[in-house]
């Protein structure tokens, strides 16, 4: 066989191979929601406005594939709380209060959220399995073969506290092998913190947090102030939680890389205050324990 014979059948042979992943444009989504608007270089524009918004993009995995991860490339115009990641559950039956969202079908479900700007990947987990074994059940692929991913921002006060960011593009890698971690390894260990840690309550297996958020005077008696002012007591709340757990952990909590949380209270305290609880999961599918890289966070004994 000639040299030339031989690169060319080694060219056909890496042809045939199946490709690791895949890159899209965000300008191709299948379905949108809110004020979405496709960029002539390329990309999309997501703008929050009062209700948020949305773009969902179909993909059909190689059938090879068994577990796949994703990164996004983007950036935020307006500083905001930045993008959320959701996956399709085809195995869901219900809607979930922290993983899913009311705006939303009940099969959608939170896989990431990030401020990081410029690109951020996939993580708690970073790889899910296609067809099921996943925390909580989540099955990605459905029956017809294909795997749905959604990219959300918040709404807020337009022009105000509403996000607005540009999505680049969306790239998925596709394994063959099972990559999923999971805390039956030997690599996960118990994470045990202070019985009494005021912001831990063990019995609801949340991480629990207050804020207090106030709008601008000229806004205070208006719609649009009291929006603002329970956004900022949101933040105020998440940020005091971060800063709680950082105290009992010697691994810092990334506030950027929050895992799902629910309002547990919103309420109004006059003189155009908010004041919002939030509750954080610390255990079980998409928690504080498995983003951390812990089998479980439990109270330590009083021995």
């Amino acid at each position: 066989m000639t040299h030339r014979a031989v690169i060319a059948c080694l060219l056909t042979l890496l042809a045939a191979l199946p490709a690791a992943g895949e890159t899209l444009d965000t300008g191709s989504f299948s379905d949108s929601g809110g004020a979405v608007g496709r960029r002539s270089d390329g990309g999309v524009v997501l703008v929050g406005a009062s209700e948020g918004a949305w773009v969902a993009y179909e993909l059909t995995p190689p059938p090879w594939a068994v577990s796949f991860s994703l990164a996004l490339d983007w950036w935020l115009v307006r500083p905001g709380d930045g993008c959320a990641l959701y996956v399709y559950d085809h195995a869901a039956t219900g809607p979930d209060e922290i993983y899913g969202h009311p705006d939303l079908d009940h099969h959608w479900r939170l896989w990431q959220v990030s401020r990081h700007l410029g690109r951020f990947a996939s993580s708690n987990p970073r790889f899910l399995l296609l067809d099921g074994g996943n925390p909580g059940g989540l099955r990605p692929r459905g029956p017809e073969g294909r795997l749905r991913v959604l990219v959300r921002v918040d709404g807020g006060v337009p022009l105000f506290t509403d996000e607005l960011a540009v999505l680049e593009q969306l790239t998925v890698v596709y394994s063959d092998r099972d990559e999923l971690w999971r805390p039956t390894s030997p690599d996960w260990s118990d994470l045990y913190l202070d019985a009494d840690a005021p912001a831990l309550d063990y019995e609801k297996d949340l991480l629990v947090a207050e804020g207090r958020g106030r709008a601008p005077l000229e806004y205070r008696d208006s719609a649009r102030g009291r929006l603002m002012a329970e956004r900022a007591a949101l933040l105020n709340a998440l940020q005091n939680a971060v800063v709680a757990f950082n105290e009992q952990v010697a691994i810092q909590l990334d506030p950027n890389e929050l895992p799902g949380y629910r309002i547990l209270e919103s309420r109004e305290l006059g003189d155009g205050f908010w004041n919002v609880r939030v509750g954080i999961p610390l255990n079980g599918p998409g928690g504080l324990a498995e983003h951390l890289g812990y089998h479980r966070i439990l109270p330590k004994s009083g021995d």
